[in-house]
């Protein structure tokens, strides 16, 4: 085990604060109209801080070597090449994240619709929150 009992459920309880002030945000500027670049650009780079974070504490509980393989290989495979490519191709491309990968039928339902896209944002976040606080065996 990595950690006390009460400091994950202090970095569970922060981790699902700061998750939630980051679905707020967003709507926010859009609805104030404070939306900008960099602001999208933060929010990106913050978003994979924290989810390297919580990737990285979830691995670090895991007793089999591997799947805390695969959650560490998370954090480079989809935290920083996926993310860094779209990051990217959205630059040089000048696209929104949303508008790529349309062709495939999983990209269209995780970005085209919002209760897809929280759905599965939800079910990923919850899965390495309860492997923190050890509800998975």
């Amino acid at each position: 085990m990595y950690g006390s009992k009460e400091s994950d459920w202090h970095f569970v309880t922060w981790y699902s604060v700061s998750y939630l002030l980051d679905a707020i945000d967003g709507e926010a500027a859009r609805y104030f109209n404070q939306c900008s670049k960099l602001g999208y650009y933060l929010d990106m780079v913050i978003d994979r801080i924290s989810s390297s974070l919580a990737l990285y504490k979830a691995a670090m509980c895991l007793h089999n070597p591997l799947l805390k393989l695969g959650l560490l290989s998370c954090i480079i495979f989809v935290e920083i090449l996926a993310h860094g490519v779209v990051m990217y191709f959205g630059e040089v491309l000048k696209k929104h994240q949303k508008e790529m990968g349309g062709e495939f039928a999983i990209v269209r339902l995780y970005l085209g619709s919002k209760m897809g896209l929280a759905f599965g944002c939800i079910c990923y976040e919850a899965m390495l929150l309860a492997i923190i606080v050890n509800m998975v065996p």
